[in-house]
Order: structure tokens, then sequence, then C-alpha cells
């Protein structure tokens, strides 16, 4: 079971990885403004969730891995922002399932806090990023 755990949290720390750094360049190719500062925010979000996907793949043993998941290089690919971010937006809904998934698996009352944790901030992160794209389009 300790292998079949850590290469689920192995495959979410790529894609956290992945988005911490779609985030970051994001906000470094925005002006000042709302959608900068939610990329700043999502990437300040999933830099935590690494270091605590890091620490549990640790704690069961494991060594975590600096992959990148393959979201990064299709997120960068998309040219228009307000694409990227509904992009993004998909991104976290991909990771809410997985993290699904993942939790019914779970014993460790901390793992599992953890995980709840962070399911939480995604569903809150994708609301905060469809509010955004809804007022973007006006």
């Amino acid at each position: 079971m300790s292998e079949e755990l850590i290469a689920g949290l192995a495959e979410l720390l790529a894609a956290e990885r992945a988005g911490a750094h779609v985030a970051a360049r994001t906000a470094r190719e925005l002006a000042d403004g709302a959608f900068r500062d939610l990329m700043v925010k999502v990437e300040a979000d999933e830099a935590q969730c690494c270091a605590m996907l890091a620490g549990a793949i640790e704690n069961l043993g494991g060594v975590p891995s600096e992959d990148v998941g393959a979201f990064y290089e299709k997120a960068i690919n998309i040219d228009d922002h307000d694409q990227r971010l509904m992009f993004v937006s998909r991104g976290q809904d991909w990771v809410v399932r997985k993290l699904d998934a993942l939790i019914e698996t779970v014993e460790d009352l901390t793992l599992l806090g953890d995980l709840d944790d962070m399911r939480g901030a995604r569903v809150a992160l994708i609301e905060e990023i469809d509010a955004m794209i809804e007022a973007r389009r006006g």
C-alpha cells in the first residue's frame, strides 16, 4: 500500500510543481493587477503543497523526485493568458479528482488532514479562477 500511496503523492507533487512554475511564469508575464495577484497566490499555494507532498513521501520512506508534470509545457504553450487561466482551472479540477481518489486510501490522520486541506484549497482556487474568468469576459 505504501508504494501505491507514494506513487500517487509523487504524481501530485509533479503536477503541483508544474502548476507553481506555470503560475510564476504567468505572473512575470503580466502587468500589475488582479490576474497577476491571483497567479502569485496560486504559485505560493502550489509551492506550499509541494513541500507538504515531498515531506509526506519522505515520511513514507520514499524519495521525492524533482519531476515537473507535463501540465507545465501544455500550459506555457498557451499564449493567450485568459485561455491559460482556463487551462489552470481545469488542472486544479484534475488535482481535486486525484485527491478524491487518493484520500480514500489514506489511513494516516495527519496526511489525511493535509490532503483534505489541499483539496479544500484547490476547490477555493477553482472558484476564484472561474470568477476571474467570468469577470474578464465582462
